[in-house]
């Protein structure tokens, strides 16, 4: 298996996995990549293969982090509000989205 080749090259005792940005809002219809018209076909297919390697990272790592972005609606700044307006990317507020996805 891969992590076997991954134990040689890093000691697992300091060395963690970083995951950033696997959440709903980036991976599943409805979200802001969504609504801008990505192709989503790409991270819905990552998203059990990354379960997977998170899974068996958990075997082997004392440190998984997962890192999430949140655009809090009270923190936006006058031109990211106008961004989004104009955009039209503006929508109601929707905690769901930046929960993790798959992981």
């Amino acid at each position: 298996m891969e992590l076997e080749k991954l134990k040689k090259k890093v000691d697992p005792k300091i060395t963690a996995l970083v995951v950033i940005d696997m959440q709903r809002d980036y991976c599943c219809d409805g979200g802001i990549l969504d609504k801008l018209g990505f192709d989503l076909e790409k991270p819905k297919e990552l998203v059990p293969r990354l379960t997977e390697f998170v899974s068996e990272a958990r075997k082997v790592l004392s440190c998984i982090i997962h890192l999430k972005m949140t655009l809090l609606p009270f923190l936006r700044s006058p031109a990211m509000v106008e961004h989004y307006g104009r955009a039209g990317l503006e929508r109601k507020f929707d905690p769901s989205l930046s929960e993790f996805h798959g992981v």
